[in-house]
């Protein structure tokens, strides 16, 4: 008769059942750790591309902004003395600075994009706000909600944490 292997948190009805149970675990564990890793490539590449959205930006705001003066320049030389020329220049020019406002605008919303892509690390965020909402002694179902993470690892955390206060 076999007998049954106490694992601390339930009792199973044998060696092998128990070693099924931990190949198991190892499995989901490598599968988490293959995600992850997935998700950071795909980070990677999204902050590649939004990089060189930047740059690309970048080397266009410059040849605007060298553009626009180089128009502006131009027109001043064409108009001379006449009113309604120097009309004609003033509105051009207000065009012109507001394109490059508008650039400067997105520029600056790219960049804080990258700030942002670069700070975010949305899988750490979760678990450590989970294991703070298990310290505040949540609830199973609340920090499923809360965090949106499987049933079975916030099972996990809350009898991790529970054995390590009670132990």
């Amino acid at each position: 008769m076999l007998k049954p292997v106490e694992t601390g948190f339930f009792v199973i009805g044998s060696a092998k059942m128990f070693a099924d149970v931990l190949i198991v675990l190892f499995v989901l564990c490598a599968l988490m750790v293959i995600w992850a890793l997935l998700k950071v490539g795909q980070l990677k590449q999204t902050i590649f591309v939004i990089k060189s959205k930047l740059e690309a930006s970048e080397i266009l705001h410059n040849d605007f902004k060298s553009a626009i003066y180089e128009d502006v320049e131009k027109i001043k030389a064409q108009l001379g003395d006449s009113e309604s020329k120097l009309l004609e220049s003033d509105q051009v020019t207000r065009q012109l600075e507001h394109r490059i406002k508008s650039l400067k605008i997105e520029l600056e919303q790219l960049r804080q994009d990258i700030i942002i892509l670069n700070e975010q690390q949305p899988e750490d965020k979760l678990y450590s706000r989970a294991l703070k909402l298990v310290k505040l002694g949540a609830s199973v179902d609340e920090i499923i909600s809360e965090c949106e993470i499987p049933k079975a690892e916030a099972e996990m955390l809350v009898s991790v944490h529970k054995s390590n206060t009670d132990g």
